[in-house]
């Protein structure tokens, strides 16, 4: 079952798509939201709920978003489950309209990721007989066993090679295929567990059919089991964000759609919290994302002077302001030219790190006007008379705007209608004009045009995947184990089109929306 999870816990999508084929119709106790989450062990990265109820199976009966994330195969499996143990009923097991939380739990130095079910426990008595009662019309066999003074009962069954395990904590049912991890749930001990977590008000959540909780914190330990190299650029943005997302979701047949809020440590000094306090301002960046775009983060801000200052003061908080001032003085002694005064005079009001399909990483800053700022790059390159050089400094585009330009050590660059390009090669500069010159742009695409709709037109951080695209990269960047169930041709993955995640600064925290959007393709109503 643990393959299950390995398909596309990157999204956590497998956590929707096991709530649908475990839990359809069944029902669990308890109303108490606060109470079961603060109960979930601290290492969970990523929390789904649902509302047991009617109208949440009624939206996913007929979508094929999915089947087609695990396969027939594993659907399967998860319906045998369904069928001969949670469907049945049992003495003191009658389960009410209640939530159900599905978590998903990284492990350090382990390429497994764990899950764990949780509820509330209100009105199980005796939770071995209620089981017992449960699977006596089928092969499956409980066995009950005993830790310290905890009592947890292990499910099997023939046509499954992994048991379950159950057990009852604190007023919460808890149940999960690992034992460690349930052991872990048992653990009383308060620094384990997840009582952080951003929950959405009593209100949001009555109101919400299912709602999505991101605990970024554990994200370092899920990049590491997800990447080769523990993390990519695209992603480190999120490895260092002491943040938790409370999300709601938003139905539709061919998307999912979550938004909520991020509340975030202030006191960290990580790089997105430069844009807490910017204004949200319209995106327009993505309208010159080249056709062959893979992966995108973007940045906007609708003060300039605002934002530097918020740049200032996260340098100033890494110590780094020291080393920014002594390279712009060298600069300026040993060419004349004032840059950071130059550009941050011709500095707009978005910039984005796009990484194409053939894995060239472009950054695309937004400037006021591009023949005032050209000449002060020439003059601090390596061949000033050239149009096609690189700057002769190491780490100026890092000091110039900070962490997203870190990898841009030597840069080549040109400008084109107000806009500055980087590269670290003269050839990702070279394929990048021969799109935008051929007008070969990512909102050209009638696909990407409807997605863009979804989207929020305004934010200050945006995270995108073009999926198809990325496929190559994502091949080569996942561990061995994962690579290869992303790319086998019954996945699922093939029938989804782009992802995206978007933070706007709202009252020094922000809101968020994910978004995913399957494909344009014929559904068949009897996937399920």
């Amino acid at each position: 079952m643990r393959k299950i999870i390995l398909i596309t816990v990157f999204l956590f999508l497998t956590a929707l798509t096991v709530t649908i084929f475990y839990f359809s119709r069944i029902k669990l106790p308890g109303q108490n939201t606060t109470h079961v989450i603060d109960q979930i062990p601290q290492d969970a990265a990523l929390v789904f709920e649902f509302k047991n109820d009617p109208q949440f199976y009624d939206l996913f009966k007929e979508s094929s978003l999915l089947t087609s994330f695990i396969g027939q195969k594993k659907a399967d499996e998860l319906q045998y489950l369904h069928n001969y143990l949670l469907k049945q009923s049992a003495p003191n097991l009658s389960f009410g309209n209640q939530s159900i939380f599905i978590s998903l739990h990284p492990e350090i130095n382990s390429s497994t990721i764990e899950m764990l079910l949780t509820t509330s426990a209100d009105g199980i008595i005796n939770l071995q007989k209620a089981l017992e009662a449960m699977v006596q019309k089928t092969d499956g066999a409980i066995e009950p066993e005993r830790i310290g003074n905890k009592s947890i009962q292990k499910i099997t069954f023939p046509a499954l090679k992994e048991a379950f395990y159950l057990s009852i904590n604190a007023n919460v049912l808890a149940g999960s295929f690992s034992k460690d991890l349930l052991l872990e749930f048992l653990d009383e001990r308060t620094e384990n567990k997840v009582s952080d977590l951003t929950q959405l008000s009593e209100q949001q959540n009555k109101n919400s059919i299912a709602d999505l909780y991101v605990n970024y914190k554990q994200f370092p330990v899920l990049f590491k089991q997800l990447f080769r190299h523990g993390q990519d650029d695209f992603f480190r943005f999120l490895n260092d964000f002491p943040a938790s997302s409370a999300l709601s979701l938003n139905y539709k047949k061919d998307a999912l759609l979550f938004n909520g809020y991020t509340k975030t440590d202030t006191a960290a000094a990580t790089y997105i919290h430069v844009f807490l306090n910017q204004q949200p301002v319209k995106n327009t960046i993505q309208s010159v994302f080249p056709i062959n775009t893979a992966l995108a983060v973007s940045f906007a801000y609708g003060n300039t002077a605002t934002y530097l200052k918020a740049l200032d003061q996260w340098q100033s908080r890494l110590h780094q302001n020291k080393q920014a001032k002594a390279l712009f003085k060298q600069i300026r002694q040993e060419t004349g030219v004032a840059i950071q005064t130059a550009f941050r005079q011709q500095l707009g009001n978005e910039f984005a790190i796009i990484t194409t399909a053939e894995n060239e990483k472009i950054a695309i800053i937004k400037v006021k006007n591009g023949s005032e700022l050209e000449p002060f790059l020439r003059n601090i390159s390596v061949n000033p008379d050239s149009s096609r050089s690189n700057l002769k400094y190491q780490n100026v585009p890092y000091y110039l705007l900070g962490e997203p330009f870190l990898h841009f050590k030597q840069p080549y660059f040109t400008v084109i209608d107000n806009y500055l390009l980087l590269a670290n090669t003269q050839a990702a500069i070279d394929n990048y004009l021969q799109n935008y010159h051929n007008q070969h742009f990512l909102n050209e695409d009638q696909q990407y045009y409807a997605f863009n709709t979804l989207l929020a037109e305004q934010s200050n951080v945006s995270f995108f995947v073009h999926l198809p695209n990325s496929y190559p990269l994502l091949k080569n960047m996942l561990q061995p184990e994962f690579s290869k169930t992303f790319n086998q041709k019954n996945s699922g993955w093939k029938n989804y089109f782009a992802v995206a995640l978007q933070f706007t600064a709202s009252e020094s925290n922000f809101y968020t929306n994910f978004y995913l959007q399957q494909n344009e393709i014929k559904r068949d109503s009897s996937a399920l």
